[in-house]
């Protein structure tokens, strides 16, 4: 049963790819690869932004703020942070993951 879902997916999949003209199939791989170099770059960029941020409320946690819309926008922040730093252990983890499952799904 798994087979002939397998076998359907497959077809299905390479009908799409044939009913495709040349230059589409080229300007996904290009897209997807492009997708793939940009990546790192834009990684390496919102990590830079990250770190800034942290140094501005390490900063501003060593002053004395007495406007209630600079707390609360500071807070707003440290959440923003917070969630930015789960985004990047989330990568880091899937990374990690496909190291450790592509060398197992090899062995025979």
């Amino acid at each position: 049963m798994a087979e002939v879902l397998l076998i359907s997916a497959a077809k299905g999949i390479l009908d799409g790819l044939l009913s495709l003209e040349k230059n589409q199939i080229e300007d996904l791989i290009v897209g997807q690869v492009k997708l793939a170099w940009d990546f790192k770059k834009d990684l390496e960029k919102f990590c830079n932004k990250l770190e800034f941020i942290q140094g501005l409320l390490a900063d501003a946690e060593n002053r004395k703020i007495t406007s209630a819309a600079m707390t609360v926008w500071l807070k707003r922040l440290k959440a923003a942070t917070s969630d930015a730093e789960n985004v990047l252990d989330e990568l880091a983890y899937e990374a990690l993951r496909r190291k450790v499952e592509v060398p197992i799904a090899v062995l025979p």
